[in-house]
């Protein structure tokens, strides 16, 4: 099959999202999507509002390019966490996840110019270090915990937060690159015809 040259419409403000992409050697075009998320009520919601998010969020650009578009969570056996909406609601967030296992679970959704789509998901298992307040506090004032789910991230300073990993790391980062990748292959759209920079 013919490897085929792509531009990839990024369905997400995340700048990650873009960043992983990138990467990937591929010409990105940022799009807002117009899809109001849903919101899973208990930890057994979790991959289906993932899932629906990302299909939804897809959905609502229309272009002939492929559009990539993705939604995080993190949950344990009680508790499912967005993105916080403040300082405060992050550094309870942090307090809660410190010291413990949780899980990062990342839905994607892919439409083809021939309008099919695939979605998909990955969960990473993720352990915290045992934390001080100091090291909690230093690290919610970064303010990078805001607009990530879990009020963490792995990309800059969040890194120190976390002991041990199972999984993709771009599972948590928010857009599974390996899950992508095979499904770029499925349909003739990977490698790329030529790396961008």
């Amino acid at each position: 099959m013919e490897v085929m040259d792509t531009k990839i419409i990024l369905a997400s403000k995340s700048r990650a999202r873009y960043e992983l992409l990138k990467s990937l050697g591929f010409d990105i075009e940022v799009v807002e999507p117009h899809a109001k998320e849903r919101k899973a009520k208990s930890p057994k919601e979790v991959i289906s509002v993932v899932v629906d998010n990302s299909y939804r969020k897809a959905l609502s650009v229309k272009t002939e390019s492929i559009v990539v578009a993705a939604d995080t969570l993190v949950f344990d056996d009680n508790i499912v966490f967005g993105k916080p909406s403040s300082i405060e609601e992050a550094r309870e967030m942090i307090l809660y996840l410190n010291g413990r296992w949780h899980n990062v679970a990342s839905g994607l959704s892919i439409v083809f110019p021939d309008r099919d789509v695939i979605s998909l998901y990955d969960i990473a298992r993720v352990k915290f270090k045992v934390l001080t307040q100091e090291e909690i506090e230093f690290y919610v004032l970064t303010r990078e915990s805001l607009g990530k789910a879990g009020g963490y991230g792995l990309q800059g300073p969040g890194l120190f937060l976390v002991e041990k990993i199972y999984g993709h790391p771009s599972t948590i980062i928010g857009l599974p690159i390996h899950r992508f990748v095979d499904a770029l292959s499925e349909k003739g759209y990977w490698p790329p015809k030529e790396p961008r920079s």
